[in-house]
């Protein structure tokens, strides 16, 4: 049981978690039945022993369950991979009921005075929304879990297999608050997931009153074969001490450190692209020259589906569905470029620019060059566009993928390799599995594609792989550990899309996944672009255009670029919801970044369309307090200095006169 034990701080909870969980007899924080029989009363009578980074438990027939467990000596944090091996000569019995957490955490004591009673707000379970294509995508939710609620259970899951589709709860990152502490739990799997909080549980039957978290690999029901050996959902937990939102900044740094990719040893930084299609050679590189004709400092040249397919094709159009149909040829159409891909990132490169080119290795049409070379690599069922799924976790098929990816990576000169993710392959992978062997297509479909990024990375230690999957439906920690989202959600795709929303996204993002991409689309004006602003913007075609026909848009456009680099770089630091997370345009919306190690920073400030109030005021607590700072209007002509004493008592005023405006107010310490 993870204690509620007042006196004690988040890290000394975390490490007497870490020596204590994992023991010989007792409770630990995973359970699983096998030959019928409940692991948490069997696990006694099976060999226990520790290993060089965990321990593992050997039951009389041979079956082995390891867990490695990582601890950091920096973050009140744990991390633990479950895995099962065959060691006997003979089939095992029935694993089934795996969940990678189960564990109970006491909830807050039930607190009174006299005839009074307290703790209404005490027992608080954040969570949030997946993505769905929809202007609240990843909104954040929280469930009130007092003693005498009648809430008994609350369950959530992933829609179709990728790991972050759908919505309320479909999201793998829960944070339990239990009066001024808590626990962060996360599930590190690419596939179908669940997660569940039962309320009023006991450890033992005179123990108090917990939380149960439970959760992993959806279903799992499987035999090994000798020598057979699966993983299972990687767990994260984080202890944390005071508030949720100082909790929410910790976890945040902790995925910057340890689950964002880097280059060189680096963070990555997001390019800063323009989102074109694949339409024809000489057209890509007509708008290369359009691009560095507007001055914007714009990194990258993107060029999305389309680019395939034999000659004749509609796919050049891609307001047509022809891209998905020719999805499984992996050569560019010869019609229409002739010289091959290489031509365009060459060009692409010659003008300072890196080239993102979007690949869709995951499925393809039947009668596609892929599906008519290895027809046996595909599963069975039928998916979008007369496509079926890439069975990844057969080692031929995973060798076929490896190879194809890396020789288009050398081939065609990708800089940042786009993978797309469009169909959901829950149905694909149950179909697959054979009696007694449920769950083994999914495990092993997941285990390689982890093996084909952390591979490609080896291969290409400069590639940055964007993330994508329907936009952001593959958004849990592992696969985050691996590439970063570039177009967080699919809403982009929208031509209406909805400013709040993409501040919705910006604020449910914030805690779990750092650094994200956005493409900007809609008005050119201050409002709607600085709501799109992430560690990554991007325009479309049609922006640079409007940029070079009209000079005052052009010159628009650069004044909010400018602005947006001088605060793009604070998306590697700490974030601050100054406000509610809502959609409702009467709202205010605002956020602050604020970088610890230099103490520069920026507070964003929305006044929406129906808002009444045109004035907000912000204590900016974490400054120095005796050091100056220079607090400059980005978009206004104001400055002034203060000291972080006086923005700690007194606040930031904020005001904004006209509605749906925006205000980016600078900081940094005085030299």
């Amino acid at each position: 049981m993870i204690g509620f034990e007042a006196e004690k701080t988040a890290k000394k909870r975390a490490e007497e978690f870490i020596k204590n969980a994992f023991v010989s007899a007792g409770t630990v924080p995973f359970s699983f039945t096998y030959r019928k029989k409940d692991s948490r009363e069997t696990l006694k009578d099976w060999k226990y022993e520790k290993t060089d980074g965990g321990v593992c438990y050997t039951s009389p027939d041979g079956l082995r369950a390891e867990v490695q467990i990582r601890g950091f000596e920096d973050f009140p944090a744990v991390e633990w991979l479950l895995t099962f091996e065959n060691t006997s000569n003979e089939d095992s019995g029935l694993i089934e009921d795996v969940y990678a957490v189960d564990a109970f955490v006491e909830a807050a004591p039930f607190r009174t005075a006299g005839t009074e009673q307290y703790g209404g707000l005490d027992n608080i379970l954040y969570y949030s929304n997946g993505s769905d294509c929809k202007a609240d995508d990843f909104m954040p939710h929280k469930e009130i879990l007092h003693h005498i609620s009648i809430t008994e259970r609350l369950d959530f899951k992933c829609v179709g297999g990728r790991p972050t589709s759908g919505s309320s709860g479909a999201f793998p990152y829960f944070n339990l608050q239990t009066l001024d502490r808590g626990v962060f739990t996360a599930i590190g799997w690419s596939g179908q997931w669940r997660f569940s909080v039962t309320v009023r549980q006991k450890e033992t039957p005179a123990g108090p009153d917990c939380f149960r978290l439970s959760g992993g690999m959806a279903e799992l029901g499987t035999v090994l074969h000798p020598g057979e050996k699966i993983r299972t959902a990687r767990i994260l937990m984080i202890f944390w001490d005071g508030k949720v939102d100082t909790s929410e900044r910790m976890i945040r740094r902790f995925m910057l450190k340890y689950h964002t990719p880097r280059v060189n040893g680096e963070i990555v930084d997001p390019p800063l692209p323009v989102c074109s299609w694949g339409h024809y050679a000489a057209r890509n590189m007509e708008e290369i020259d359009k691009i560095k004709a507007t001055g914007l400092p714009l990194d990258t040249y993107w060029v999305d589906a389309g680019w395939y397919g034999p000659a004749g094709t509609r796919c050049a159009d891609k307001r047509t569905v022809d891209w998905a149909y020719y999805v499984g040829w992996y050569d560019p159409d010869a019609s229409r470029y002739p010289n091959g891909m290489r031509e365009v990132s060459d060009y692409s490169r010659k003008n300072g620019m890196r080239f993102v080119l979007w690949l869709e290795p995951d499925r393809a049409v039947v009668g596609s060059p892929a599906y008519n070379a290895h027809p046996e690599y595909y599963m069975n069922v039928a998916v979008d566009a007369n496509s079926k799924m890439l069975n990844i976790g057969d080692p031929g098929a995973y060798e076929w993928a490896l190879e194809m990816i890396s020789e288009r990576i050398r081939d065609y000169g990708i800089d940042i390799l786009r993978i797309d993710y469009n169909t959901g392959p829950l149905d694909s992978w149950r179909e697959k599995d054979g009696p007694d062997r449920r769950g083994m297509t999914e495990i092993r479909c997941v285990e390689n594609f982890y093996r084909l990024w952390d591979t490609l990375h080896e291969r290409f230690p400069e590639l940055i792989i964007d993330n994508c999957a329907s936009g952001g439906r593959r958004l849990d920690f592992e696969a985050n550990t691996r590439a970063i989202p570039l177009f967080r959600s699919d809403y982009l795709c929208y031509a209406d899309v909805s400013p709040e929303g993409m501040q919705v996204q910006t604020a449910g993002l914030a805690p779990y996944v750092p650094l994200n991409g956005t493409i900007f689309r809609g008005n050119i004006d201050r409002y709607t672009f600085m709501s799109f602003l992430s560690a990554g913007v991007g325009l479309r075609m049609a922006q640079i255009d409007a940029a070079l026909e009209d000079e005052a848009t052009g010159d628009e456009l650069r004044k909010m670029f400018s602005v947006m680099m001088r605060v793009r770089k604070l998306f590697k630091g700490d974030y601050y919801q100054l406000t509610p997370v809502t959609l409702d345009d009467r709202d205010w919306f605002a956020y602050r970044l604020h970088m610890r190690e230099t103490g520069e920073g920026a507070v964003i400030s929305f006044r929406r369309g129906s808002c009444p109030v045109n004035s907000a005021n912000y204590q900016l607590t974490e400054l120095d307090p005796e050091t100056e700072y220079l607090f400059e209007d980005l978009f206004g002509d104001r400055s002034f200095t203060a000291t972080g004493a006086y923005m700690a008592e007194k606040g930031l005023d904020v005001s904004l006169r006209e509605r749906r405006s925006v205000s980016v107010i600078h900081y940094e310490p005085v030299v």
